[in-house]
């Protein structure tokens, strides 16, 4: 709730007076940011705990007890400060204090204006959202993974909400690996071809985007199974959560391939066969080098 205030209240604001002041932009920021490292931190808490019920279900109350719940979302309010504090820090010793008195367009790259701070972002940005899958695919054992493989054709003919759920899995193990070979990649060879870096970031982008759509369709059918429990059945059928993950991943076609038609119909072909620092921006900044 509070990242969803947030960042409407950031989009709205920039819509109707454009500009902000510097301090309140920073405010606002500063909390989306948080609350946004926040979410993959709970999901993989989340997955430990539901790993524990399943696994350990007559040590489940030992283990999980109410104290512990709230020591962890302490931690995790915690890491999240250590995470966006360095920034604030950061733009209050190395700005003047006119600036804060300023004007801009509230984005994050006009507030928090050191180009190694934002790569720092990028990379924590990446490792969190890996974190639930992370967290989901070392904490499981051989039996369970051989169980989950014996049940995967029956789950996905039984229940909507382990189609969605292994969907979502699939789909963030996806994102983990293009994120991560990216991440390995540029430290690695720093300099990679075009033609791979645009097929990672395609898989990145791509699985990003179903991501909080897979979230919303699992909370819609949440919401018909608690609130209109004897339609459960008729309004969320099989065939209907098939059509819906082909709507997310249209979806998500729809908002990332043009930029892919754009750049192949208006790069020259020497591009895709140079070598760049793997960032979206670069791909399409790079034809002034090539």
């Amino acid at each position: 709730m509070i990242l969803l205030t947030t960042f409407t209240l950031v989009y709205v604001l920039s819509y109707i007076v454009y500009t902000l002041n510097v301090s309140f932009c920073m405010f606002l920021l500063s909390i989306a940011i948080l609350s946004n490292i926040n979410n993959p931190f709970t999901l993989a808490v989340m997955a430990v705990e539901c790993y524990i019920a399943v696994c350990f279900p007559l040590r489940h109350s030992l283990i999980c007890t109410v104290r512990k719940t709230y020591a962890v979302i302490g931690l995790m309010w915690l890491i999240g400060l250590l995470t966006v504090l360095p920034d604030i820090f950061n733009a209050l010793a190395t700005e003047s204090l006119d600036f804060f008195r300023s004007r801009v367009f509230c984005l994050s790259a006009n507030i928090f204006r050191n180009p190694m701070l934002k790569e720092r972002r990028d990379v924590s940005n990446i490792m969190n959202l890996s974190s639930v899958t992370v967290t989901a695919v070392g904490r499981t054992p051989d039996s369970l993974i051989k169980a989950v493989a014996k049940n995967l054709i029956v789950i996905f003919y039984i229940n909507p909400r382990y189609i969605l759920f292994t969907h979502l899995v699939v789909n963030d193990m996806i994102q983990l690996t293009s994120t991560i070979s990216l991440f390995v990649f540029s430290y690695v060879f720093y300099k990679i071809n075009v033609s791979l870096c645009c097929f990672i970031i395609l898989c990145s982008v791509f699985t990003t985007l179903n991501t909080p759509i897979n979230l919303a369709v699992m909370a819609v059918e949440c919401f018909i199974a608690i609130c209109l429990p004897l339609r459960h059945a008729e309004l969320c059928t099989i065939q209907r959560i098939y059509i819906l993950i082909g709507w997310m991943w249209t979806l998500s076609a729809v908002v990332t391939m043009p930029d892919v038609f754009i750049i192949l119909a208006t790069e020259p072909i020497e591009l895709f066969y140079s070598t760049i620092v793997c960032q979206s921006h670069r791909v399409r900044a790079a034809r002034h080098n090539v």
